[in-house]
């Protein structure tokens, strides 16, 4: 939905330092398409002294307020989104290993809320996406964001 990249791209202005969220929505299995319906912006920890320019870690208490906002709207957590704000949105070492962790804890809570083996199966199949917004990029002459989605397989 084009009011998820709004929002995160929102979010992203709000701080000069990176931002996290979740995404919500839904698998449609029959027409095999992910629809993302919702940004959840959360909180980020202080990482004490890291660079928050560079790094980013989302606060336990706000990630469960916004997963049981996902759930009470009928949603499922299908990605999280983050920013780069002065830097190109493409994936580090560390959002593939961040991207791989979230896809990894969903797909398993997905699925042991599924009681018969094709559910279990079709949950397999939902792709679970990463969201990178780079609003302040000096290496470019844009005025626009920019965005880049992406995901890791083998789950």
């Amino acid at each position: 939905m084009p009011s998820v990249t709004f929002i995160c791209d929102l979010h992203s202005h709000m701080c000069r330092s990176e931002i996290i969220g979740f995404l919500g929505g839904y698998w449609d299995d029959e027409r095999q398409t992910l629809f993302v319906v919702r940004a959840f912006p959360c909180l980020s920890l202080d990482l004490h002294g890291e660079d928050t320019h560079v790094n980013v870690e989302m606060d336990p208490e706000s990630a469960h307020r916004a997963t049981t906002a996902i759930k009470n709207t009928g949603m499922s957590v299908v990605g999280w989104y983050h920013s780069h704000p002065t830097f190109q949105p493409d994936p580090s070492i560390c959002d593939i290993q961040n991207q791989s962790q979230y896809q990894s804890l969903f797909t398993d809570s997905h699925k042991s809320n599924e009681s018969d083996e094709k559910s279990a199966n079709t949950t397999k199949k939902a792709p679970f996406v990463g969201i990178i917004v780079c609003p302040y990029d000096p290496n470019t002459k844009q005025k626009t964001s920019e965005m880049n989605m992406f995901r890791t397989t083998g789950f």
